[in-house]
C-alpha cells in the first residue's frame, strides 16, 4: 500500500540485514527492547514469525516502511503482545530516519 511519500510492503526474508539494524540500534533497546536479533538467521527467523506468520495466522502484523525510492525506513503496525488481551500498535524507525514528517503518513492508510 502506498501513502503520498511511503510505501508499506509486507516483510520479506531478504529484509534481514535492514531488520538486524533497526533492532539493534541504541534507540531501539532503550524505547522497545533487546529482541535478542544479533544475527542475519536470527533475523530472517524473527521476519518468518512476525512478518509472514503473523499477516497469515492472525490477518494482521508489521509492514515495512520504505521511501518512494523503495529504501526500508522502519517499520509499523499490529503486534499481537503475550501480555496483551488486544493487538498493539507499534512502530520502529532508523534513528537517521526520524524525526521526520514523511513517517506520520504511514499511520495514514488513505
Amino acid at each position: 500500500m502506498n501513502t503520498q511519500r511511503l510505501i508499506l510492503r509486507h516483510g520479506q526474508l531478504s529484509d534481514a540485514s535492514f531488520i538486524l539494524s533497526l533492532l539493534n540500534q541504541p534507540s531501539f533497546y532503550r524505547y522497545i527492547a533487546d529482541k535478542g536479533i544479533y544475527t542475519k538467521q536470527q533475523a530472517e527467523d524473527y521476519l518468518q514469525k512476525t512478518f509472514i506468520d503473523g499477516h497469515q495466522q492472525q490477518g494482521f502484523g508489521p509492514y515495512i516502511v520504505a521511501n518512494k525510492q523503495g529504501i526500508a525506513m522502519g517499520m509499523v503496525g499490529l503486534f499481537q503482545r503475550e501480555a496483551l488481551a488486544v493487538p498493539d500498535i507499534g512502530f520502529a524507525f532508523l534513528e537517521h530516519d526520524i524525526p521526520k514528517p514523511p513517517q506520520y503518513a504511514s499511520f495514514s492508510w488513505n
